[in-house]
């Protein structure tokens, strides 16, 4: 049990410094983050949604972020989001909910729901 608290504090800590970094255009990859659609996410082994995006005073000017779900081996998917002003992700039995300024999203494991 301890081991599954360390890892996740470990993804969560590496999650922060990336969600605090500038990630230009294309460079993604270059940092390690596997970038994957909302419509390819798969939720089956995953114990943690992080919304990660920039801190700004003025909204308007959040345009990119990224919401991590991270999973028990301690490997990172990234959903890459037009900016979530409100960074609020609701997770129950039907799947993981939030919304950018752009879309709302509903990422599931049942094909058509999400």
């Amino acid at each position: 049990m301890r081991r599954i608290f360390a890892k996740i504090a470990a993804v969560i800590c590496v999650c922060m410094v990336v969600g605090g970094c500038s990630v230009r255009d294309g460079m993604a990859g270059a940092f390690g983050m596997r970038i994957v659609s909302p419509e390819s996410a798969e939720l089956d082994d995953v114990i943690a949604a992080i919304a990660l995006n920039p801190s700004s005073k003025k909204f308007e000017t959040v345009d990119k972020g990224y919401v991590a779900l991270v999973h028990s081996n301690g490997r990172a998917e990234y959903i890459q989001t037009e900016g979530m002003l409100q960074q609020h992700i609701v997770w129950n039995d039907t799947g993981v909910f939030f919304q950018d300024q752009k879309r709302d999203y509903l990422i599931s494991n049942e094909h058509g729901k999400g």
